[in-house]
């Protein structure tokens, strides 16, 4: 079994250049998210995906080899940003974390020096790609990303 993200670069505020590219009809794009970007075995791995998709694709000699007889899907739906530099997340959350409706996922200061409005979950679902600790390097583009509940499917 597999992980496959959908439709990220449409929800995406700084859009990955592909995302244009592909817009219009004018090409097909596709991407492969392999890890964090600074990971040496993520590049790895995306140089072992790309190959094996020309594979697939007789653009490259060899055996594909067997892919996995399922997946599973998570649809990217959403994305949560900071209001501010105040805000911290109540926890770690582990890509794939599972969150429901109304869940409490940040907190901040409001425009005064009040309490702000508490961050929740927007639907059920996943959360992704959340930072490694409760305040992010950068809060001016999308702290996590939100997907719909995981469904497997045949390969």
């Amino acid at each position: 079994m597999t992980k496959a993200l959908r439709n990220i670069a449409e929800v995406q505020i700084g859009r990955p250049a592909f995302a244009f590219y592909g817009a219009h009809g004018r090409a097909v794009t596709f991407e492969i998210e392999t890890g964090w970007h600074e990971s040496e075995p993520a590049f790895a791995l995306a140089v072992s995906c790309a190959e094996s998709l020309l594979r697939s694709c007789a653009m490259l000699e060899g055996d594909p080899g067997a892919g996995p007889a399922w997946r599973e899907i998570y649809e990217v739906c959403g994305a949560m940003t900071f209001p501010n530099p105040s805000y911290v997340l109540t926890q770690v959350f582990a890509t794939f974390h599972p969150c429901r409706v109304g869940d409490v996922l940040a907190t901040g200061a409001g425009p005064g020096t009040g309490v702000g409005a508490a961050l929740a979950a927007p639907i059920d679902g996943h959360i992704i790609f959340a930072p490694k600790e409760r305040v992010p390097p950068n809060a001016t583009g999308e702290v996590c990303f939100f997907t719909r509940p995981v469904r497997i499917e045949r390969a």
